[in-house]
């Protein structure tokens, strides 16, 4: 059983960061930076990604790639960090995501959620 819902984990896990990539390929086949609105739902990927929260993170993803939807006045992405999510950065968290074992459950700090 424990088998089966780390394999399930292990493909939605799988499938997040293939979205992940998809979304970096696209800015780097484009030869630029990625945007505010990109910058700022990556970190929310990759954060999701460590929390476990795979499905998530490809909601995330998906939404990186997509115009944002928010006024760019949105105050979230004026935070300081985004400054530091250039394409080079995300590809290296990309690498350390991949690295990562899988969680068997989603987790909010240290405390497990299933």
């Amino acid at each position: 059983m424990i088998d089966d819902r780390l394999q399930i984990r292990a493909a939605d896990r799988a499938q997040a960061l293939g979205e992940i990539a998809a979304v970096l390929a696209m800015v780097d086949g484009a030869q630029r930076e990625p945007d505010p609105w990109e910058r700022l739902c990556l970190l929310r990927a990759f954060s999701l990604i460590s929390a476990g929260c795979y499905n998530l993170a490809v909601l995330e993803a998906r939404d990186a790639s997509l115009p944002p939807t928010r006024p760019v006045e949105d105050d979230r992405l004026a935070e300081p960090v985004l400054v530091h999510c250039d394409l080079a950065t995300l590809f290296d968290a990309l690498q350390e995501a991949m690295g990562e074992e899988v969680r068997a459950y989603p987790h909010l700090g240290p405390v497990a959620l299933g």
